[in-house]
């Protein structure tokens, strides 16, 4: 289970802020130039262009999703294909409009998770019988917005609420205590 970071997380980044950008250019600039997904391509082929998903998700009647996180999670792509292998639509998982879809009570942590892919973040809050599981995701909130969506789950495994925060990760210094 990942926790949130430690301050030497932090402290890490910011030493090598550089190196970090870089890597996230690449990565972003090696995505931007690999062609557009198109319906019927097949998985081995969208593998070779994509590289190999962060998760699997098995979906009725045999078909798959693959979920495809970025360097800082803000973006995660899902590819849904049929039983046969086929590409069905690609598509970005972390909007607003997708979190609105969570039914509390009935979404569990496997539909939370085939939805919106793996969290960047999971942890414990509460106390004794009040304490619940949450995944983090980082996304931007209304497309401008550094945001964690807050998903909390009950001892059943069901959701029990779920809501929008700023992500400190993108904070200022300052308000970070750093």
């Amino acid at each position: 289970m990942k926790k949130f970071p430690k301050l030497h997380w932090l402290t890490i980044i910011r030493n090598n802020s550089k190196t970090f950008f870089l890597a996230a250019l690449t990565s972003g600039l090696l995505m931007a130039c690999s062609p557009p997904l198109q319906p019927g391509q097949t998985q081995a082929l969208v593998a070779k262009v994509r590289g190999q998903p962060s998760a699997r998700y098995p979906l009725p009647g045999g078909a798959e999703r693959w979920a495809y996180a970025s360097t800082f999670g803000q973006q995660t792509w899902m590819v849904d294909f049929d039983a046969q292998g086929k590409l069905l639509r690609s598509y970005p998982a972390l909007s607003d409009t997708n979190f609105a879809k969570i039914v509390i009570g009935t979404f569990d942590k496997a539909d939370i998770a085939r939805e919106f892919g793996p969290p960047a973040h999971t942890d414990l809050v509460g106390w004794g019988q009040y304490t619940f599981e949450v995944w983090s995701y980082r996304y931007q909130q209304a497309d401008t917005a550094n945001s964690l969506m807050h998903v909390h789950f009950g001892k059943d495994g069901k959701v029990v609420k779920f809501y929008p925060g700023p992500d400190p990760y993108f904070e200022p210094r300052e308000i970070r205590g750093l």
